[in-house]
């Protein structure tokens, strides 16, 4: 889906470009980066999967809000990365493909099947989301 189908689709609108609000979000995805880390060292696994996610989800949408456009509807998470495959030439595809699965996983995880996210798993779920959060800061800055 491109753009203008995202828009009259009514996934994503217009808004004013903004690098407050997409330094806002930003602080967020810091802010859940670091409780991420903290809930590792707890061995809370699931809860880390989930932040990670989090942290991913509020830079993305940080970045939508710097290139002028906020995602609307039911399905926001959804649609959110449905606007990040519009700009696959600055995000790789396997980026956007890794927020989606973790965007599923994390609604399992939360709504279906506590308790299965491994260490292994969390782990990696803190690296990806540091390395999309970083992309995410060098584009809007």
């Amino acid at each position: 889906m491109n753009l203008e189908e995202l828009l009259s689709k009514n996934k994503i609108r217009g808004i004013k470009p903004s690098k407050e609000k997409a330094s806002k979000n930003l602080k967020i995805a810091e802010r859940d980066l670091k409780a991420t880390k903290d809930l590792y060292k707890h061995e809370n696994y699931d809860w880390v999967l989930i932040t990670s996610y989090n942290a991913m989800l509020q830079a993305a949408r940080a970045y939508m809000f710097y290139k002028g456009y906020a995602p609307r509807g039911p399905h926001k998470h959804l649609s959110t990365v449905q606007f990040l495959r519009t700009f696959e030439n600055t995000f790789e595809e396997l980026t956007i493909d890794l927020l989606d699965r973790v965007r599923k996983r994390r609604h399992a995880t939360v709504y279906d099947q506590p308790e299965t996210v491994s260490k292994t798993e969390a782990k990696k779920s803190i690296d990806r989301a540091e390395k999309f959060v970083e992309k995410v800061k060098n584009e809007i800055n």
